[in-house]
């Protein structure tokens, strides 16, 4: 036993350093309700021991942050669960200790800063709860008066009752006071309520006014309260988590040359193409790819080579340009408790959205946002143009690209291109490459199966969508017109009727009715 003693006296630095103290953990096992006089003098010699241990071992361990940030130094809770504690010796020992530990460790002026800034706050919010209450008194006496003229005329529409007193303080005063007005002609009723109501009127303005002006400064207390605490808990933190602050740094690019592989020929198109990402997504953001880069060489028939390279503009180009934020997917979570790889995302106009350069898109050809920076970019229907003039029946294609066809194919329907005359050929290329790598046995099994009829993918995709919709608004909502990933969707609420055109994206994020939600 002694030597067990002795083993936890030598390494008590340990024990203290790096755990909670005692006395934090044990305000919570308080009761919030009329608690007994040994009960909390209990707590006050755990308190005592806790201000032994932070002496002997602030270097050690988190002692330093678990005082500065948890320690508790204001114990007038204590005398809300029982007044008789104050008079007791121990309370008044323990708290000036407390007070004498707070000077040592120089926190005190930081204590007092943030108890100014409460005080200010407190004040100014109780100043806010009076303005309101006497706001909503005001708005209710306005209420009970249109209501009793409202029942001597014998009119018995709530709505026509709601759109008056909305046309009073809300913000689409004029669209309830035309309702409103509309109302009294089909009542043929020529009474002007807004100057019978003149006077009421006039003091529920001026009591909204007022309880604005007031909501305006408890809110900036708060929020200069809310910045000091903030900005403390950022520098403790720093005490356990330790990190490094870089300066912002330019991004920089990796970009392969990748030149085309061209055998001397005559009558022959060489196109290389670069694809944002591959289209695939398993999440509920839509993740669009795009052709960044076209490249292309082509031969003539008497040996002429003309050869380009562009960068085109499209939504993610040119989102590139305005800047495009990127986060770890999980940083908005405030729970995650299954481990995931790191994965990153891009918040494009205050959305999540995968629409951008992928890291694998980038690892193949080295393209990223840095490289599009100082580019100057082109339409990709002008260069699908500019290439159809060139060629011609006879011309052999060549064409390789970063993604797959399937993928090519999507990039060409995100672009609007799809149907252009050179687009049907680079698609009908890739095919005739992916087809020439198969088996012949393969082939064979093919030629076998009867030939089905070609659906436009365009067509697959916004019946998909719908199924999906359909199924997780468990039958709710139904998709009417579909376009793009990228486009808005006509959506039908089948409760209630209503119609509201939304993004694709933002619909599966919020898979509600915007009108069903009101009520």
């Amino acid at each position: 036993m002694k030597k067990e003693q002795e083993y936890i006296k030598r390494l008590n630095a340990s024990f203290f350093g790096f755990n909670q103290l005692n006395s934090f953990l044990a305000a919570f096992k308080l009761s919030r309700e009329g608690a007994q006089l040994n009960e909390l003098e209990d707590f006050l010699r755990q308190v005592q021991e806790d201000i032994e241990g932070i002496y002997s071992y602030y270097g050690y361990g988190f002692t330093k942050f678990n005082f500065e940030h948890s320690f508790p130094k204001d114990f007038t809770f204590l005398l809300a669960l029982n007044d008789k504690l104050s008079d007791t010796k121990l309370f008044k020992e323990v708290k000036s200790s407390v007070d004498q530990l707070i000077k040592h460790y120089h926190i005190h002026d930081e204590m007092t800063e943030i108890q100014k800034l409460s005080e200010k706050w407190g004040l100014l919010h109780k100043h806010y709860q009076e303005a309101n209450d006497e706001y909503h008194q005001a708005f209710m006496i306005l209420g009970d008066r249109v209501r009793a003229k409202f029942k001597e005329l014998r009119f018995y529409s709530d709505n026509a009752y709601k759109n008056f007193l909305s046309s009073i303080v809300e913000e689409e005063k004029v669209k309830h006071r035309k309702n409103f007005l509309k109302y009294l002609d089909s009542k043929q009723c020529e009474l002007d309520f807004y100057k019978l109501f003149s006077n009421q009127l006039a003091v529920v303005n001026e009591k909204l006014e007022e309880k604005n002006n007031r909501a305006k400064a408890s809110d900036e207390a708060y929020n200069l309260l809310q910045e000091k605490q903030v900005g403390n808990k950022q520098k403790r933190y720093k005490m356990i988590f330790p990190s490094i602050q870089f300066s912002p740094f330019s991004l920089g690019d990796r970009a392969w040359h990748f030149p085309l592989k061209i055998e001397e020929g005559m009558n022959a198109c060489y196109i290389q193409l670069f694809i944002s990402n591959n289209g695939r997504t398993r999440g509920e953001y839509r993740k669009d790819p795009f052709i960044v880069r076209f490249d292309y060489c082509y031969l003539d028939g008497q040996g002429r080579r003309f050869e380009k390279q562009y960068y085109i503009e499209n939504e993610t180009t040119k989102n590139i340009l305005l800047g495009i934020e990127y986060i770890e997917k999980d940083f908005y979570r405030r729970f995650v408790f299954n481990q995931e790889r790191f994965s990153i995302t891009g918040v494009i106009e205050n959305e999540i959205d995968n629409s951008f350069i992928s890291i694998l898109a980038e690892f193949r050809h080295g393209i990223n946002d840095y490289t599009i920076k100082d580019k100057d970019l082109v339409r990709l229907r002008e260069v699908l143009d500019e290439l159809q003039q060139l060629v011609d029946d006879e011309t052999t294609f060549y064409l390789s690209n970063t993604e797959s066809n399937g993928c090519l194919e999507k990039s060409l329907v995100n672009e609007g291109v799809q149907h252009h005359p050179f687009a049907e050929k680079l698609l009908k290329t890739g095919k005739r490459r992916k087809s020439s790598k198969s088996k012949p046995n393969k082939e064979l099994k093919k030629s076998k199966k009867i030939e089905k009829a070609k659906v436009d993918p365009k067509i697959k995709r916004a019946e998909a969508f719908r199924e999906k919709v359909l199924a997780s608004s468990n039958n709710t909502i139904d998709i009417l017109n579909y376009v793009s990933s990228k486009e808005k969707v006509t959506a039908e609420c089948k409760d209630c009727g209503h119609t509201w055109k939304i993004r694709s994206d933002h619909l599966m994020a919020q898979l509600s009715c915007p009108e069903c939600r009101k009520k």
